[in-house]
């Protein structure tokens, strides 16, 4: 295929991403990947509508690090790009109070792993609900009941302002739920593929 940004038939991942609310009342929260090269550089907010293109962090913010550097991500050897796992299991997609998890379809260059991949777009498909024992106040030293309180509303907000759908707390843990929810969506993400990158008439 000639083109890098497509890849036929989108491979589906589970993963998380930081949830954190915003200073001003009136901006909407921010979700970002776990893992960033540099801690202290500004936040990179994922798309929600539209399809993530991956770049290498590291040759971003220390050109220096590899004097040929390399043009597509991910490149085999290098860390960039957009991480999922194959698999749902509550480590890789559970919803808490600090990180919400959801469904992610990758294409593009695309690196297979034992337990997932990583590949250069990542489209967001849908965010998981927290589970009851974490929508309500229990014994826990990791349990914040007055940032939980904030948090769940605004995860639904942002997923009603954005059609992105919250599913139940054990949705896809089934491998063939898992396969169905994946059929029913090829089609839509296969059209997204073919016009991602296309340059809008004058």
């Amino acid at each position: 295929m000639s083109e890098p940004e497509f890849y036929a038939n989108a491979t589906l991942g589970f993963r998380k991403w930081h949830f954190s609310l915003r200073a001003e009342r009136d901006e909407p929260p921010l979700l970002e990947g776990l893992y960033k090269y540099n801690f202290h550089e500004p936040l990179c907010r994922w798309d929600l509508l539209n399809p993530n293109q991956a770049e290498c962090l590291r040759l971003k913010f220390n050109p220096n690090f590899s004097p040929e550097g390399h043009d597509e991500v991910p490149e085999p050897g290098c860390g960039c790009g957009f991480y999922a796992y194959g698999r749902r299991d509550a480590s890789n997609s559970e919803t808490t109070v600090h990180m919400v998890g959801g469904v992610v379809a990758g294409w593009g260059n695309l690196e297979l792993h034992e337990r997932g991949f990583k590949c250069g777009t990542a489209k967001i498909l849908a965010f998981f609900e927290p589970t009851p024992r974490k929508t309500r106040p229990y014994d826990s030293p990791y349990y914040d009941e007055r940032l939980s309180a904030q948090k769940w509303p605004a995860l639904r907000k942002m997923c009603a302002d954005n059609a992105i759908p919250l599913l139940e707390p054990d949705a896809l843990r089934d491998d063939d739920e898992v396969r169905c929810y994946a059929r029913g969506r090829d089609l839509a993400l296969l059209e997204e593929q073919l016009s991602f990158g296309e340059i809008p008439a004058p």
